[in-house]
């Protein structure tokens, strides 16, 4: 969630991460569900919301 809110790509993600860009895919499909979000800017809201990251 830090390196989506850090405006990463999930090719970028999965790169950092070390996953494969399939399974970075799943997991921010996973993220998305697990916060009610649609989109990215949902888990940026959420992020913020619950003290996850902040934007100083």
């Amino acid at each position: 969630m830090q390196l989506i809110c850090r405006e990463f790509t999930t090719q970028e993600v999965a790169d950092t991460i070390g996953l494969s860009l399939k399974r970075t895919e799943q997991l921010r499909s996973d993220i998305l569900a697990k916060t009610n979000s649609r989109n990215t800017v949902g888990i940026v809201k959420f992020a913020i919301k619950n003290n996850i990251y902040n934007l100083r």
